[in-house]
């Protein structure tokens, strides 16, 4: 194996996968072995006959900071072309109805029905035409109800937002959520209860009540729109503690930014340079309609 014999996309990917360059892989003998998994996921992936999406949505669909000033035309293209061939769209999110509010303004009416959003980390699951999803209230579970103490520590660095099910730690500023997410875990591991997961996203930190997860989006639309087939997962928070990655742990998943280690899942395709929601355009220029509800991608 040369380094002639791969493509500077492919070459990428397994970097982002490995974390080391590929020089290092070729001098350990080890990127053969890179080079046939990241193929044989491209393989899968491009000939499955996909049923829906769901996206992650901010650093996926929005960028990070930029939440409520409005999505890109051409997503909103591409999604309303989707829509309209059958596709079934998901967001997974760590918000609530503001994102909502966000997408009744890009999406008409007659297509309402269509759109699942997973609120506060997959929560609570509507459609768009449910105004009463999700329910904010601010009573938390018994599970993150021991971590209140705690976390008044971090109210001179964060703001703290509480939920049902799910506790939001968001930045002050000066503070970034990288640091925050360092000082909530050695925080919280001392007291915290089991299956209790705090992950972050590009945004905050969340605090996640057990069985909590976006993956569970995936189980709420094969039952709500009545398919079996599989379903492309989008996201950006890939790796072990990002608030993505159950989510980007499916068999037919992308990641915009960051991945997890498994070789077999959450690869991260495309032109080395595009930021988060660039690359969720270039997977999305890459979906074709292969006939009623049924999409096919090509990587």
């Amino acid at each position: 194996m040369t380094e002639q014999d791969i493509s500077l996309v492919e070459r990428y990917a397994i970097e982002c996968k490995a974390g080391c360059s590929y020089r290092n892989l070729l001098d350990a003998g080890s990127s053969a072995a890179w080079l046939q998994k990241l193929r044989f996921f491209c393989q899968r992936l491009n000939s499955a006959a996909l049923r829906g999406v769901i996206f992650d949505y901010d650093g996926t669909l929005v960028k990070s900071g930029e939440a409520n000033d409005g999505m890109r035309s051409e997503l909103i293209q591409h999604m309303l072309r989707l829509l309209d061939a059958g596709i079934p769209i998901g967001i997974a999110t760590g918000r609530g109805p503001s994102v909502r509010h966000q997408m009744r303004k890009y999406i008409p009416s007659r297509l309402y029905s269509r759109v699942l959003i997973g609120y506060y980390s997959g929560d609570q699951v509507g459609d768009l035409t449910q105004t009463d999803c999700p329910d904010q209230d601010g009573s938390v579970c018994e599970e993150l109800r021991p971590l209140l103490p705690e976390l008044d520590h971090l109210r001179l660095i964060a703001q703290i937002t509480l939920r049902r099910r799910q506790i939001i730690v968001e930045p002050r500023s000066g503070m970034n959520v990288s640091d925050l997410w360092q000082q909530t875990s050695v925080l919280l591991e001392r007291n915290s209860p089991p299956n209790i997961r705090t992950v972050r996203s590009c945004r905050s930190v969340d605090i996640l009540a057990p069985g909590v997860s976006k993956a569970g989006m995936l189980g709420y639309m094969r039952k709500t729109y009545r398919f079996l087939g599989p379903i492309l997962c989008v996201g950006d928070q890939g790796s072990k503690t990002g608030n993505d990655y159950e989510l980007l742990s499916t068999p037919y998943s992308l990641s915009v930014d960051q991945v997890s280690n498994d070789p077999e899942t959450c690869w991260n395709l495309g032109p080395v340079g595009l930021d988060g929601v660039e690359r969720t355009l270039y997977y999305l220029n890459r979906l074709t309609v292969g006939g009623p509800g049924i999409l096919q991608i090509n990587l």
